[in-house]
């Protein structure tokens, strides 16, 4: 709600991971446009996968892969200690490399804030368009003035905005087709399609009750037929909701091609 009010005000002044992330910027560089706008697209893969495992009950990704908690708790897993750290030395270089380039709810804010009531602006009657804020800014949030194009290229960009628009049916259609061919694999984040692996794994090898999860699972109430019910419908979800994440990454990648051609610009526009 605030951010449709006032843009994605929570990133900006609340986050405390953000806030982390700034403590640690040293001398940020600033990043090549092709790159910074492909590193974009991760942040929705983050969003598609994170609710493609909960909506199939397998885990939160969110949760799991919080870089930052950890060093809140003082503890946890020591690859996830280790990925903190290494971000947090990419954050001395690259501003807030976490928010910008992996945060699933930043892509959802960022939708919000398109729609928000008020919108930061740079005043048009006193810049002189110097360049100094865009040079300054080590997030890459300031886009630049854009002088009105000549007449043929003008002509020649919109020509490749509505090829890249009629091209947005197929991105999609190719992406759901990877997602729903990655369902399976994925699938295997599920402690029962784990479990499953295990309990045939022991079969094959003329051995019981090697972990504990099978052990508990011999000793339990539910019977082999219904964990390989339990597990075709698991990686039948999983199918789905990787097609519709392809769809959706497949969508949010053609849209980006299509809207990439330099349009008039007539000031500076945070």
């Amino acid at each position: 709600l605030f951010a449709l009010l006032f843009g994605r005000s929570f990133c900006a002044g609340v986050c405390p991971l953000g806030a982390v992330q700034e403590a640690v910027v040293f001398r940020p560089v600033r990043l090549p446009g092709w790159l910074e706008r492909s590193l974009g697209l991760l942040p929705h893969l983050c969003l598609a996968l994170s609710l493609v495992f909960v909506a199939a009950g397998a885990c939160f990704l969110i949760c799991r892969y919080d870089p930052f908690v950890h060093l809140f708790r003082l503890g946890g897993p020591a690859n996830m200690v280790v990925f903190a750290f290494v971000l947090l030395a990419v954050g001395m270089f690259i501003a807030r490399p976490y928010c910008r380039f992996l945060c699933p709810y930043g892509v959802l804010l960022g939708w919000l804030s398109r729609l928000s009531w008020r919108h930061l602006s740079i005043t048009p009657d006193k810049c002189v368009q110097c360049r100094w804020c865009g040079n300054a800014c080590p997030y890459g949030a300031l886009r630049e003035a854009v002088p009105e194009p000549e007449p043929a290229a003008a002509q020649a960009a919109r020509r490749q905005a509505r090829r890249a628009w009629l091209a947005l049916p197929l991105w999609i259609a190719i992406a759901a087709a990877a997602g729903a061919a990655a369902g399976p694999a994925l699938s295997k984040a599920h402690a029962d399609v784990s479990l499953l692996a295990e309990l045939r794994a022991e079969d094959a090898a003329g051995k019981t009750d090697t972990s504990w999860p099978t052990r508990a699972f011999r000793a339990g109430a539910r019977t082999r037929d219904q964990l390989e019910q339990d597990v075709t419908g698991i990686r039948h979800r999983f199918v789905i909701g990787t097609a519709l994440a392809g769809a959706f990454l497949g969508c949010v990648l053609g849209v980006r091609l299509a809207t990439s051609f330099p349009r008039r610009r007539r000031d500076y526009e945070p």
